[in-house]
């Protein structure tokens, strides 16, 4: 494989500044919105966790009701059978 060097007749004019700063504008743009994007997705997550482990505790808990209830519910059956 060769390389030859850059044939200045055919090469392409280089951007003006105008077209520099658009392209520079134009790539801050989408740099920020991408970080805003994934600051947006990582607070979502976050706040997913934080659900999610609410959501166990509260089914621990409620889980812990449900067996106190059955067994006092039990517990009063048996004695109401048996006066």
């Amino acid at each position: 494989m060769t390389f030859a060097e850059p044939d200045p007749k055919n090469a392409e004019p280089a951007p003006t500044a105008a077209e520099e700063r658009h392209w520079l504008h134009s790539t801050a743009f989408w740099a920020v919105l991408g970080g805003l994007s994934s600051l947006l997705t990582g607070l979502t997550t976050i706040a997913a966790v934080i659900v999610g482990i609410q959501q166990l505790r509260e089914s621990r808990e409620l889980s812990l009701q449900n067996a106190a209830y059955s067994s006092w519910n039990e517990l009063n059956q048996a004695s109401l059978a048996q006066p």
